[in-house]
């Protein structure tokens, strides 16, 4: 069983966030059931713009804590029955299982994303053709109704439109956390995935019972490789999953459903020669050098790819000796810069090298590289980059000098703006026009796109209202929360370590 506790403090904001930002105090207080009702029933969710392969920006959606915490418990009360419906697809190897202790997540895919390759393997062994196919934009087409639909069966769902079905009540939890839109799900918390996943279900025993048979292959999240015995077996089954796609109003991805000739290959070119590079321990120098030039070269010929990122995590068990350290950080500053995706990693690769000298470090190096990162993301309104920029500005406690900060002070995203008012409290900005944020701080934000933003504002003091008086105190939920000493916002402290990989960057998981 999934505890309500994993779905609130592992499962609620996205992985992508850094550190600063956490839902552990809410999930406890929330989990007691000690929190009155909230003043409001539906809720904006709070947006923040991210990298992923394609290069085209993802928009993370974070649900407002009153929509939030009523679906994880409808969720957590019903988790054997979602499993059950699960368990009826022979095709899926994203099922949501319940994380370990030493998953960063409350839930997990059953199969592991480092595993894919070997299930090509399996899948492949005497197909000729394969159909690779993935759904346009999954989460933002999920039509909400479709949940009932997949859940209860669709002739009960239209018939049944009460609260005595559980679909209908996850269907509304969904519509009510984005101001009762019925298009799209939030992409960030695992809520999410687990209804993405009960839509993939149906999907799969659909597109089952339209072909009379279980075909060979797999679905991973939304993604389909189908082995088939010919062309024209493979033309059936891409025609089948279209029209089983569009019994639940979703269309094939026109750019990435292809039919392949094997044997294929089971990873893309660029990654097994970044994963192969053959380091020494202690790495040397024109190792080092080497390296980058390669992760560079693949970075230009595959520029919807996330090479960068790719290439940096590659170097985390690399050790290089004290003498290369100065060329390192020159490399990595010049990697930060051609891709700020990679940011995280950066600074993560940064503090390692840090701590083994002692944090006798270029910090003038790491300023420039960060303050650039803000100003050229910043005027992008590439959010997660900025926000993991601003994170190292006050971890390695380097001044954002003015032209970096007429950009924040530009940027709607209440992430980014929480952490930009932490510096300024910590006098790490040059100047900071904050008439904009500000403006946001009335009642009706707290439902509104700005959330973390009123709350934490008021809850540290950040910012004060206009025209005075204190939105937090006219919600109960928030009062409470409040009271009870929550807090989603920590601030950032000097030196502070980067947290482990959310994930294992790979071209299968960094589009989720």
């Amino acid at each position: 069983m999934v505890a309500l506790f994993d779905l609130l403090s592992r499962g609620y904001f996205p992985k992508e966030l850094p550190p600063c930002f956490s839902t552990t105090g809410f999930a406890a207080i929330a989990a007691s059931g000690s929190l009155p009702p909230a003043g409001s029933w539906k809720a904006k969710l709070a947006r923040h713009s991210l990298a992923r392969t394609g290069r085209i920006r993802r928009e993370l959606g974070v649900p407002n804590p009153a929509n939030y915490l009523g679906l994880s418990c409808e969720i957590a009360a019903n988790w054997s029955r979602l499993t059950a419906y699960y368990a009826r697809s022979p095709m899926s190897r994203s099922v949501p299982t319940v994380g370990g202790p030493d998953d960063l997540r409350s839930v997990v895919p059953s199969l592991g994303t480092s595993s894919i390759a070997e299930q090509r393997v399996i899948e492949r062994t005497s197909a000729a053709y394969v159909l690779k196919a993935d759904i346009a934009g999954y989460y933002g087409s999920i039509y909400t109704h479709s949940i009932p639909w997949a859940l209860e069966g669709k002739a009960i769902a239209k018939a049944n439109h009460s609260d005595t079905l559980l679909g209908n009540r996850l269907d509304r939890y969904a519509r009510n956390a984005q101001d009762q839109q019925t298009l799209g799900l939030p992409i960030g918390p695992d809520a999410s995935y687990i209804l993405a996943e009960l839509i993939g279900t149906a999907l799969d025993l659909a597109l089952i019972q339209r072909l009379g048979r279980t075909p060979a292959g797999f679905r991973f999240y939304d993604d389909f490789e189908i082995s088939c015995s010919s062309s024209h077996d493979a033309e059936r089954v891409r025609d089948a999953l279209q029209e089983t796609l569009r019994d639940y109003e979703l269309q094939p991805n026109a750019n990435k459903t292809r039919i392949e000739v094997m044997p294929g290959r089971l990873e893309l070119a660029w990654v097994g020669r970044i994963r192969r590079f053959a380091f020494s321990q202690p790495a040397t120098r024109s190792e080092l050098l080497a390296f980058f030039d390669l992760a560079f070269a693949l970075a230009h010929e595959n520029p919807e790819q996330l090479v960068v990122p790719y290439a940096m995590r590659r170097l985390h068990s690399v050790h290089v000796p004290p003498v290369d350290h100065e060329v390192l950080l020159r490399l990595l500053v010049q990697a930060v810069l051609a891709d700020a995706s990679s940011i995280m990693d950066f600074l993560r690769a940064v503090t390692a090298l840090a701590e083994e000298t002692g944090w006798v470090i270029d910090r003038d190096l790491i300023a420039e590289a960060i303050n650039l990162v803000i100003e050229r993301s910043g005027n992008r309104g590439h959010g997660n980059e900025v926000a993991w920029a601003l994170w190292g500005a006050l971890a390695f406690e380097i001044d954002v000098l003015a032209p970096a900060c007429r950009v924040l002070q530009s940027l709607d995203d209440p992430f980014v703006a929480l952490l930009a008012l932490d510096a300024r409290r910590q006098k790490r900005l040059v100047a900071l026009d904050v008439s904009r944020w500000k403006t946001r701080l009335v009642a009706g934000e707290l439902f509104g796109e700005h959330w973390p933003l009123v709350y934490e504002s008021l809850c540290h003091g950040f910012l004060r209202p206009t025209g005075g008086g204190d939105p937090v105190a006219s919600d109960p939920f928030f009062l409470a929360l409040r009271a009870s000493g929550v807090r989603f916002y920590e601030p950032v402290q000097p030196a502070t370590e980067v947290p482990e990989d959310y994930e294992d960057l790979t071209p299968d998981t960094v589009s989720r």
